[in-house]
């Protein structure tokens, strides 16, 4: 079984320690993306560019494609904003400032919310805590197992590796 599995969150959320602890914790093929068609649409709705309604939807139409034929599946790192915002401060140094303040990153968060009620792919959410990431990548691997086999057919844009 091939799944692919794609990561979301804002900046800082932890979703590329998730993508590397949730390749060590499965043990089957799993391609995971550190973000997809979800933050093109938050971050083109957040920065304002207009003109994008039509990507917005080929976007979408490319992730129900994905779900149906390749398995894709969401998994939003849903780590609070202050936390991230925190992160972003200590990976500066003295001179630079962080991409987004805390209220961007509040911001686009909510976005991501509005996103998701609206995404047709199957979806988990996660809320990072104090619990190692390894935990947490056992608990969206278990997860991962309970979605429907998906097999792409045989021509189809994505095959098994």
């Amino acid at each position: 079984m091939v799944r692919l599995i794609v990561l979301e969150g804002i900046d800082r959320a932890g979703k590329t320690s998730l993508r590397l602890a949730i390749t060590q914790a499965c043990d089957y093929q799993v391609v995971t993306i550190d973000r997809m068609g979800i933050s093109s649409r938050v971050y083109d709705a957040y920065c304002e560019r207009t003109g994008l309604a039509e990507r917005a939807e080929q976007l979408r139409a490319m992730e129900e494609v994905l779900a149906r034929e390749a398995g894709l599946a969401v998994i939003f790192v849903d780590t609070a904003p202050e936390v991230c915002y925190e992160r972003a401060l200590s990976a500066c140094s003295m001179d630079e400032v962080p991409k987004w303040t805390l209220a961007d990153l509040t911001a686009q968060r909510e976005l991501f919310l509005e996103e998701f009620a609206a995404t047709k792919a199957p979806m988990l959410t996660v809320k990072p805590d104090d619990r190692p990431i390894i935990e947490i990548a056992y608990e969206c691997a278990a997860w991962i197992k309970t979605l429907p086999d998906v097999e792409p057919r045989r021509g189809a844009f994505l095959a098994p590796l």
